[in-house]
């Protein structure tokens, strides 16, 4: 046997053992782990809940989103987590990535900007919108000034949910697409 097949033969039983991955180095970190952090005023005018956004995955075409929002004493007030690569046609690259995890970041607002009852979001009719509560607690809540998070879902869907504090819990108040 010369010593290039002795060689080979090495290494596909360091590979088929899984001493060795052909792929993926194990001291190489993922392509695509992001997280960050952030307080925000969600629940509370007074005292600052947290924000952790974090995308997981070897690659970013198959990467976890998950969206946490804690109040102040790390207690989970609203949790959303998906697929990345739910939000796009195309293969997700690392930028792409990294623009998810700033809007994800940045997609509070007061409930006083949510759209009128069947509006649509921003200026552009709404395909398709629909109120998981009332259109008299949609009202209500416009009306408070609290603290709306909105986020994407899937390739076109919008998500918009408030923390009641009348009623001390998350509601979603919006979902539908652009």
């Amino acid at each position: 046997m010369s010593s290039g097949t002795a060689r080979v033969r090495i290494l596909l039983t360091l590979v088929i053992c899984g001493s060795l991955s052909p792929f993926v180095s194990k001291a190489e970190p993922a392509d695509c782990d992001l997280i960050e952090t952030r307080e925000v005023m969600f629940s509370d005018p007074l005292v600052a809940d947290t924000i952790v956004v974090e995308i997981a995955g070897r690659l970013c075409d198959e990467a976890t989103l998950s969206v946490t929002i804690q109040d102040a004493v790390g207690r989970v007030l609203y949790r959303h987590t998906a697929a990345l690569g739910d939000g796009f046609r195309r293969v997700v690259s690392r930028a792409d990535a990294q623009s998810v995890l700033r809007s994800s970041l940045n997609g509070f607002g007061p409930t006083s900007a949510l759209p009128g009852w069947g509006g649509g979001f921003d200026v552009m009719e709404p395909v398709d919108t629909m109120h998981p509560i009332e259109r008299s607690e949609y009202e209500r809540i416009k009306e408070k000034g609290w603290v709306s998070y909105s986020y994407q879902v899937g390739y076109e869907g919008r998500v918009v949910v408030v923390y009641d504090r009348d009623q001390k819990r998350v509601r979603e108040v919006i979902r539908g697409s652009d």
